[in-house]
């Protein structure tokens, strides 16, 4: 009696357990989409873009700069040719574009007023001189009148010489006023249009200078080098083939049966056997539809179009690859889709684990069609029912849990990610 009273008040130390924390799961909903039953055909992975890169000019190659595999971006340095010539060139033509420039800046500026003071002077002094010649040439006449004192020929150089002053005067005065009025706008134009055909040929000197290095168009990786140092390139000249592969295109064939149910813009799923890893199926995005067929296999190249995982070793997808490709091959028709990851493979059939008022519900579903990462639900729910996605497998009917992530189910892209990623959600708060 006293000891069932000790154990009932915990005098021996042992209180009650508390009880567990509630599951955390992420959830999805079902929802109401549009599927077409599909199938898989066989394609060829291809890079986004391929391009020969050639030389704009013709030299002497001095320098490759990358090599076979080498990841490159755009507008790297791939090679360069020799320069040296030009460079001289261009130097003395920046020269004589900075003369150019001093001379437009002098007209510009028209004179200093040190000349203008200088005109001024010359034009005082050959004022003067005239002034001297003329009193002197009047003295002379007067003297010479009635009296024959003064000889012709002292009168006539007295008077050349006072003809002369008369001209200084006159180029004084000239050039004095063409000080003060300043540059005429035609020599300054002149100039002007001298100083800008000097910077056109610097401008192309620079251009031609710039060509001398070859450059990687866009970025992606070397796969083969077509020349070495010391080797002469003509214009046009293949120096390495360059191939972008961040995204790729994944070409398949598609029989003329099949054609009209395949549409651009809507997406497609492939997958690779070369990248057994990949668990996830990769969605990609039907770009184009030739619209010729082959003649002998009456089939039409369809391009689909995928954005390449990179996991630690580079890209996952090699141009090259061999790819199923999952076209659809018939009409379209609306159905109830659920995420492929909220599936619960029991014992009979496939389950799924419903959350109604936070409690889990063990729901049997009768499945149909897949389309990439989801699945059509027959029987079994209706849209807006909400499902566990993750964490799924370890809880039990009637399992109180909490909500943690609500992925949108329609956005949900199954995209391939190196080992340990994990798909990206959403908060549902």
């Amino acid at each position: 009696m006293v000891l069932s009273a000790m154990i009932s008040l915990g005098l021996y130390g042992q209180e009650k357990p508390p009880a567990p924390a509630p599951a955390l799961v992420h959830v999805s909903k079902a929802y109401e989409g549009s599927i077409a039953p599909t199938s898989e055909f066989v394609g060829t992975t291809l890079p986004l873009r391929r391009t020969v890169v050639g030389s704009a000019v013709d030299g002497r190659v001095v320098q490759l700069a990358v090599e076979v595999g080498q990841e490159v971006k755009e507008g790297e340095a791939v090679a360069q040719l020799l320069t040296k010539t030009l460079e001289i060139e261009l130097a003395a033509a920046r020269s004589e574009y900075k003369l150019r420039e001093a001379e437009l800046l002098e007209l510009k500026n028209g004179a200093l007023p040190e000349e203008i003071a200088q005109a001024k002077s010359r034009l005082t002094a050959a004022e003067v001189r005239r002034d001297y010649l003329r009193k002197r040439l009047d003295r002379m006449t007067r003297l010479d009148v009635g009296n024959g004192i003064v000889s012709d020929d002292e009168l006539q150089e007295v008077q050349s010489l006072l003809d002369a002053g008369e001209e200084l005067v006159s180029e004084a005065k000239e050039g004095l006023q063409l000080l003060q009025r300043g540059t005429r706008p035609e020599r300054i134009e002149a100039a002007e249009a001298r100083l800008e055909q000097q910077k056109s040929l610097v401008e192309l000197l620079e251009d031609r200078l710039a060509k001398y290095t070859v450059r990687a168009p866009f970025s992606g990786f070397v796969i083969r080098e077509l020349t070495e140092a010391g080797y002469w390139l003509s214009q046009g000249s293949a120096v390495v083939e360059i191939i972008q592969i961040d995204e790729v295109e994944v070409e398949v064939y598609v029989p003329e049966s099949y054609i009209r149910f395949v549409k651009v813009g809507e997406s497609a799923t492939l997958k690779f056997d070369a990248l057994p890893d990949v668990a996830e199926p990769i969605i990609g995005r039907i770009v184009s539809i030739v619209p010729e067929a082959e003649t002998r296999s009456r089939t039409f190249p369809v391009r689909v179009r995928v954005k390449n995982p990179r996991g630690d070793n580079g890209y996952l997808v090699k141009p090259g690859m061999l790819a199923k490709c999952a076209l659809p091959v018939g009409a379209s028709k609306r159905a109830t889709l659920i995420p492929k990851d909220a599936l619960v493979l029991g014992q009979v059939g496939s389950q799924i684990k419903q959350i109604v008022d936070g409690k889990v519900r063990t729901v049997n579903v009768q499945l149909g069609m897949s389309q990439g990462s989801n699945v059509e639900v027959v029987d079994g729910l209706k849209p807006g029912d909400v499902v566990a996605v993750f964490g799924n497998e370890r809880l039990r009917d009637g399992e109180t849990v909490r909500i943690g992530k609500v992925i949108d189910p329609e956005n949900l892209q199954a995209v391939a990610q190196p080992p340990g990623n994990t798909p990206a959600v959403s908060d549902g708060g």
